[in-house]
């Protein structure tokens, strides 16, 4: 996020509104929807995609593992800011940890941003 955004900020990132989400769907639907570590998705794509189409009863299917490069319909508007990585992909590229460093004045939302995280991980699909 800080490469499209100078200084971004913790709504910025969409995990206030992704808790939002998840608080919300559990309240009115006594369930606990599913959450996604993308982490996880990257180290096992198969496992995790396979896992998910379960909790949610549709049929997995090999597709969602290899696709044809280039752009779709359904990038949507974000696609020019967000995918131009993926149209060049034709599948799930290996896990690669990253080493980011945070400049001083992004700590305290990186902070914000981790309290998030801390409470949607244990509710995560794993294999």
């Amino acid at each position: 996020l800080m490469k499209k955004l100078p200084n971004p900020t913790l709504l910025d990132t969409g995990l206030p509104q992704q808790l939002q989400i998840f608080n919300y769907v559990q309240e009115v639907s006594a369930e606990t929807p599913p959450v996604i570590d993308s982490t996880d998705v990257l180290k096992n794509p198969r496992g995790i995609l396979s896992a998910l189409c379960n909790r949610l009863s549709i049929k997995f299917s090999e597709l969602m593992l290899e696709w044809p490069p280039g752009i779709r319909e359904s990038d949507g508007i974000w696609a020019k800011h967000w995918y131009p990585e993926v149209e060049t992909t034709t599948g799930w590229r290996p896990y690669k940890a990253k080493d980011t460093i945070v400049p001083k004045e992004l700590e305290k939302v990186l902070d914000e941003c981790n309290k998030i995280y801390e409470q949607l991980y244990p509710h995560r699909i794993t294999v």
